[in-house]
């Protein structure tokens, strides 16, 4: 199952540097091409041709998706090269270990601010993780998009669309000491969120979205969701 995890860009390249010195171009291409037709993805470079073997290794790998990622890292530290190199498998062990706790930790965050709501809200959060997970990209986004609704017409105390909360949210925001500037900012941001949405996944398979846009959006509603948490948060504060 694909989740949504960070990988570090900084440790992932020094990873990346020693493996291609492990190994040739060939060997380059028919490990991350053998593994990507395992897991039924698709990668850039199927031949070596022009490309330098640190090209290779890191526009294939950038290819695959994230729990791809640290799939092929777990299979790659168990060939021999690589399992002879100590520090590189203690690099490679980081690797998995950091993207695989900040995907559960940020997973388990917005779960728990969750509690503080409907149940509903917490199941439509649920529903999208699974979604995404599994690859249902239509429903996953519907369902990310939902939560977000929910959550404004929770703590905005009214029945209203997404699309109808921009007048409201600017006077929760502003009650709440949200500056002019960042409240312009957030309209902003939720009506292209709002419209990337509509174009492209609520009434069809988001095809014309690639994996990286897609977890961009999954993103970018879970930040949305937190912030209006942590503005509600600070207004339950000031209120005491």
């Amino acid at each position: 199952m694909k989740k949504m995890i960070k990988i570090s860009v900084i440790l992932l390249n020094d990873i990346e540097d020693q493996l291609v010195k492990l190994f040739t171009g060939n060997d380059i291409i028919s490990l991350t091409c053998d593994f990507a037709d395992s897991v039924g993805e698709q990668v850039t470079f199927h031949a070596v041709d022009f490309n330098s073997k640190k090209e290779i290794l890191s526009r294939n790998i950038s290819d695959l998706s994230d729990g791809a990622k640290i799939k092929f890292f777990s299979e790659i530290k168990k060939i021999r090269k690589v399992s002879e190199n100590q520090g590189l498998v203690r690099q490679i062990d980081r690797l998995i270990s950091e993207a695989t706790s900040s995907s559960i930790n940020a997973r388990i965050a917005v779960g728990e601010l969750m509690e503080s709501y409907s149940p509903k809200l917490k199941q439509v959060w649920t529903d999208a993780l699974k979604s995404y997970d599994n690859d249902d990209f239509r429903n996953a986004l519907d369902s990310i998009r939902l939560a977000l609704e929910l959550l404004l017409k929770q703590v905005l105390n009214n029945n209203k669309s997404l699309e109808n909360q921009k007048n409201d949210l600017g006077r929760y925001l502003q009650k709440r000491g949200i500056s002019s500037q960042f409240r312009n900012l957030l309209i902003r941001v939720l009506e292209m969120y709002e419209k990337i949405q509509n174009d492209h996944a609520k009434h069809d398979l988001p095809t014309q979205l690639g994996r990286e846009e897609i977890s961009f959006l999954m993103n970018q509603g879970t930040l949305l969701i937190r912030f209006i948490d942590n503005c509600e948060k600070k207004g339950e504060t000031n209120e005491k």
